[in-house]
C-alpha cells in the first residue's frame, strides 16, 4: 500500500491538521505542508487497516517546519475479529487510546504508550510512530539487569495507574478491560475448545 489513491477519502489535510492541533477549535492552528503514505510492511491486521504517514507541518505563525510519523488505524468491518466478535474490540481500543491511556500516563508521569491524537472520524486511532526514536535489541540476546529493572518498573506504573484511577473512572476501566476474545459462551471460545477437543481425540 504505497499510493495516495488507496487512502480513505476523509484522510486529507483537514483530518491531519485537526488531529495535530488537538481538535477543530484548538490553537495554535496547524498548517499541513505535505504528507506522504509510507510502506507499512507486516502491519496488516485482522481487525483494522493501518496506514503509516509522514506529515510535514507548521504551527500557528511559526516558519519552522516540523515533521511527524503517524499510524492511522481504521477498523475493518470485514476483518476476522469483527466477524467473530462484532465492533466491541474496535470500541475498546479506541477508548483506551483516546481516553484511558492519556490519564493513566499523566497520573504516574510516565509515557508508557505512544502519543495519540484527536480524530474527527469515529473509532479511527491516530498515534505517533515511535520507531524513529527507538532501536530494537537483538532478540537472541537477553536484557541486562538495568533494562529488566526499567521494564518491571514501567509495568508497575502501568498497573498502579489503573488502581489509582479506578475510583474516578471505574466504568471506563471495566469496559476497556473486559474479556471479549474468550467470554463464556462466546463463538471464538467455543470454536477453539471444539478444535482442541478434536485434536485431543485423534
Amino acid at each position: 500500500m504505497t499510493t495516495a489513491e488507496k487512502l480513505p477519502s476523509w484522510l486529507d489535510e483537514n483530518f491531519l491538521a485537526t488531529a495535530l492541533q488537538g481538535g477543530p477549535d484548538k490553537h495554535p492552528n496547524v498548517s499541513i505542508l505535505s504528507f506522504k503514505l509510507m510502506p507499512s510492511p507486516g502491519l496488516e491486521g485482522f481487525s483494522s487497516e493501518i496506514f503509516r504517514l509522514q506529515v510535514n507541518y507548521r504551527m500557528g505563525d511559526s516558519t519552522q517546519e516540523q515533521s511527524k510519523s503517524l499510524f492511522i488505524k481504521v477498523p475493518d468491518a470485514s476483518g476476522l475479529v469483527h466477524s467473530a466478535m462484532g465492533s466491541i474490540v474496535a470500541e475498546k481500543e479506541f477508548l483506551c487510546y483516546r481516553d484511558l491511556l492519556p490519564i493513566m500516563m499523566k497520573k504516574v508521569n510516565c509515557d508508557f504508550a505512544p502519543t495519540s491524537f484527536y480524530s474527527i472520524v469515529d473509532k479511527v486511532i491516530i498515534m505517533e510512530n515511535l520507531k524513529p526514536d527507538y532501536q530494537c535489541a537483538d532478540k537472541n540476546e537477553l536484557l541486562d539487569f538495568a533494562h529488566c529493572k526499567l521494564v518491571v518498573a514501567t509495568l508497575a506504573k502501568f498497573h498502579a495507574s489503573t488502581v489509582a484511577l479506578y475510583g474516578e473512572h471505574a466504568q471506563l476501566i471495566r469496559f476497556v478491560g473486559q474479556e471479549c476474545f474468550f467470554p463464556e459462551g462466546g463463538a471464538l471460545r467455543e470454536w477453539v475448545e471444539l478444535g482442541t477437543r478434536i485434536l485431543g481425540e485423534e
